[in-house]
């Protein structure tokens, strides 16, 4: 039952039917405590993007640190998903104007993806991360580090960046 409603409930952020999407997700943490399941870490990112799409921002940083640290203490393969939840936080942080702790999240973003070598990624968190340096009044550090970015990795292709911004990019 949990996963159903923690499908219903991504249907719904989908269609920015946030009321109906929060009330699903928490059903499904519900049910996923009834199970005594406490791989809930998807289901608490979801709730945070959720709240992040209000514009509830202090909402959506409590459930993406809480989705965070549970996904760092499994033993699932969360790999990803931690790449995404610390770009998630790191918009929080953008949109909490506290820039330097969004450059800290998109950092830690940028390692998975490059460890996991998805240049695609690379290049979308690349962009935040040079977002950050910007909003920090730095932009020389920005211009070094795109360069250094393009130099080491190669140009993603038009097909393998749409499918990466559709996993990772929360609307600023």
């Amino acid at each position: 039952m949990a996963r159903c409603y923690r499908f219903l409930a991504d249907l719904h952020q989908l269609l920015n039917d946030n009321q109906n999407a929060i009330a699903e997700v928490r059903t499904a943490l519900k049910y996923y405590d009834q199970a005594g399941y406490s791989e809930q870490q998807g289901a608490l990112s979801l709730l945070g993007r959720i709240y992040y799409e209000q514009g509830d921002y202090k909402q959506s940083l409590y459930y993406e640190l809480t989705a965070l640290k549970i996904a760092i203490n499994s033993k699932q393969d969360n790999v990803r998903l931690i790449c995404q939840i610390n770009n998630n936080i790191g918009y929080t942080y953008i949109k909490l104007n506290e820039n330097q702790k969004a450059l800290q999240f998109f950092l830690q973003s940028l390692q998975i993806a490059e460890k996991e070598k998805d240049n695609e990624t690379v290049y979308l968190l690349a962009a935040n991360v040079v977002d950050a340096y910007l909003r920090l009044k730095d932009p020389q550090q920005a211009k070094r580090f795109f360069q250094d970015i393009t130099k080491r990795y190669a140009k993603p292709g038009r097909k393998s960046t749409r499918a990466a911004i559709m996993a990772l990019v929360i609307p600023i």
